[in-house]
């Protein structure tokens, strides 16, 4: 997560891997609702230039977000320094849930691999460093990118910003009932684990 700290929604995974005896947790982040603005002038959003106009781990109230979008778009006046606040490019984003994992063993990485998998999580994987660190990384496929400030302008209707923001929350609702699933799936596999069964 940016703020450096833990999501909320994760606050309890987290907890369990990390008492889990074979696993800990490197980076994490829920899933977040966001608007993300680029004023570099190059045509393409990048997150090392960008400000983040509206950050959300949680659901999200539309008017927020248009809020956030009118503070840099509702300036009508034509001085330099008002277009030079505006930002070039924007996006309303998802980003879902990611997570990383230390694990103690491959077996132990295949068997979290396994359960992220049979979550929905099918994106994820498994890496060995050159130090035989072994990493799980589960992740999310619940994304969403859609342009909605062009060439320092609002491109897109406040009504169709709203149904953006509908189908943002569909799917961080989506990206939050597979968190649960997995949470649950995690706690399963860190008994059988603690109990000495090796199958998940």
């Amino acid at each position: 997560s940016l703020k450096g700290s833990i999501d909320e929604p994760i606050v309890e995974l987290i907890s369990v891997l990390n008492n889990c005896g074979v696993y800990y947790t490197t980076s994490s982040c829920s899933g977040r609702i966001a608007v993300l603005a680029d004023n570099s002038g190059d045509g393409q959003l990048k997150k090392s230039s960008a400000k983040w106009l509206f950050i959300s781990h949680q659901l999200v109230v539309a008017d927020d977000v248009l809020e956030a979008v009118k503070s840099v778009t509702d300036n009508n006046t034509d001085t330099t320094a008002a277009a030079d606040s505006r930002p070039q490019f924007a996006s309303i984003k998802v980003e879902p849930f990611v997570l990383h994992v230390c694990a103690d063993g491959l077996s132990a990485a295949k068997q979290l691999l396994a359960v992220a998998v049979g979550c929905g999580f099918r994106n994820s994987g498994l890496t060995i460093s050159k130090s035989d660190r072994i990493i799980v990384a589960v992740r999310g496929c619940h994304s969403l990118d859609v342009p909605i400030i062009g060439d320092q302008r609002l491109i897109v209707t406040e009504d169709y910003i709203k149904y953006i923001i509908e189908m943002a929350n569909q799917k961080m609702t989506q990206n939050f009932d597979k968190i649960n699933k997995f949470y649950s799936m995690v706690k399963c596999l860190c008994d059988n684990l603690n109990n000495g069964i090796t199958s998940v």
